[in-house]
């Protein structure tokens, strides 16, 4: 999971981040993935040791339902209708056009 998730991080980053900033963006990107893996590491254990390996699942069952919703909005919005570029016009922009390839 987390390979799909940093793959689809970084398309997207490279799709709507100016190509003169996407080595500080990509940057920006992993270093919240390894800030996240501590803090949830941390979090995690404290949770276990309170609430029991039960609990934590079922923490981390409602952190992942609002994370879907957080999604949900932000792809979609939040009346159902696209804001974003679709997925077939963001990788074609990332694609150098044949013109660009010859040169």
């Amino acid at each position: 999971s987390f390979a799909c998730v940093f793959v689809g991080g970084v398309t997207v980053l490279a799709a709507r981040v100016p190509a003169a900033l996407g080595g500080t963006a990509q940057g920006l990107f992993s270093a919240s993935a390894g800030l996240a893996t501590i803090i949830g590491s941390v979090a995690g254990g404290e949770l276990a040791a309170g609430l029991g390996i039960p609990g934590l699942f079922a923490a981390c069952g409602v952190l992942g339902l609002i994370g879907a919703a957080i999604v949900a909005v932000a792809v979609l919005g939040p009346r159902g209708d696209r804001m974003g570029m679709p997925a077939e016009r963001a990788i074609a922009e990332t694609r150098p056009s044949s013109a660009q390839a010859r040169d």
